[in-house]
């Protein structure tokens, strides 16, 4: 878990970079942001911490949204690991019928399109995996907009030991239920890096696994595409 998070805050360095000239984005039915669809052919410069992993890969179930779902694979050059995408709307909407979205056929607006029963049986799918994961992580959504049921089942596989990666949205804070959080001491010169100056770490337990929270330092507002890095 602590070489998780010193790997975690170094691939920032690199991943922030990719976005900085990226400030909006919208879905669309075009296949702008398709659905679970990541494409590893882009291989950016970067320097490996974990990579190739000794032994079995460690599988992580990622909670991330938009254009900035690249840095799952920007993390993953780094730090090798198998991953499960779970595609959330945006960083405070969790699906997008929520709030009524439908492209012009009636469906949600990923790409393909898809009916709200097709969304279900995809996240029944997802979820059935939950079981096989080592790790979850939250990109930069709060805890509370998880659905009940959804949450139940992750704070249920980190109580059977799973460990538990949350990356707060810049500069704010969020409990996570019966996990009590305490700050931990890097052992990284983080304030030498501008984009995590002031960052912090916290730890706690749940049952028989472990929690960790990322916090940015700087909250500007709005709605971040980083996922991993610190918003720029």
């Amino acid at each position: 878990m602590k070489n998780l998070s010193i790997a975690i805050l170094t691939a920032t360095i690199a991943v922030a970079s990719l976005l900085t000239s990226i400030r909006t984005f919208a879905w669309s039915t075009d296949g702008e942001v398709p659905w679970r669809r990541l494409d590893p052919a882009i291989v950016t410069p970067h320097r490996a911490f974990a990579n190739p992993s000794a032994g079995k890969l460690p599988k992580m179930l990622v909670f991330g949204y938009g254009i900035g779902q690249r840095e799952i694979l920007e993390l993953k050059q780094r730090v090798d690991y198998d991953f499960i995408l779970f595609p959330v709307y945006t960083n405070y909407t969790f699906k997008p019928f929520e709030k009524g979205h439908r492209d012009p056929a009636g469906g949600s607006l990923y790409s393909p399109a898809m009916t709200e029963e097709e969304y279900n049986k995809e996240v029944e799918d997802i979820l059935a995996q939950l079981p096989d994961c080592d790790a979850i992580m939250l990109c930069k959504l709060p805890f509370a907009k998880i659905p009940a049921d959804i949450a139940a089942k992750i704070m249920g596989r980190v109580k059977s030991g799973a460990s538990f990666i949350v990356i707060n949205h810049d500069g704010r804070n969020q409990s996570i239920p019966d996990v009590k959080l305490e700050t931990t001491q890097i052992d990284f010169p983080t304030d030498a890096i501008p984009p995590l100056r002031n960052v912090a770490v916290s730890k706690g337990e749940c049952g028989a696994g472990k929690v960790m929270v990322i916090k940015y330092a700087n909250d500007f507002g709005g709605n971040p595409i980083e996922n991993i890095a610190p918003m720029e």
